[in-house]
C-alpha cells in the first residue's frame, strides 16, 4: 500500500490502525451490469486531517489502478457490519430470555 499523511500538515501516526470519522462514507451500486462499492470523501476545507485517501495497491513499484481502494474499502464496510452484528446480538439476547 502506499502511505499517505492522514493530517495536514502530515504527522506521523503511531498506531497501525487510524479512525476518521465523518470523513468517508460508502455504498453499493450497480450501473448497468457492473457492482461497485461507490466512496465518497467529505472534505472539511481548512481542516488538520486530510481529504486525500490513499490506500492504492502497489506492486513492484507500480500502483494497480484496476483495484481502486481495495485495502481501504474493506475497513469502510466493516464499520458498518460491527454495528449490525452488534444490533442483532443485543436483540438476540433481548428475546432470548
Amino acid at each position: 500500500m502506499a502511505p499517505g499523511p492522514w493530517t495536514n500538515p502530515p504527522r506521523p501516526i503511531p498506531t497501525p490502525f487510524v479512525a476518521v470519522p465523518g470523513l468517508l462514507s460508502a455504498e453499493c451500486r450497480t450501473d448497468g451490469q457492473h457492482h461497485y462499492l461507490a466512496v465518497t470523501i467529505h472534505p472539511t476545507p481548512g481542516a488538520a486531517r486530510t481529504n486525500v485517501i490513499t490506500g492504492d495497491v502497489v506492486i513492484d513499484g507500480s500502483v494497480r489502478r484496476e483495484w481502486g481502494l481495495h485495502i481501504v474499502d474493506l475497513n469502510l464496510t466493516m464499520g458498518n457490519l460491527i454495528d449490525i452484528v452488534r444490533a442483532q446480538a443485543l436483540t438476540y439476547r433481548k428475546t432470548a430470555r
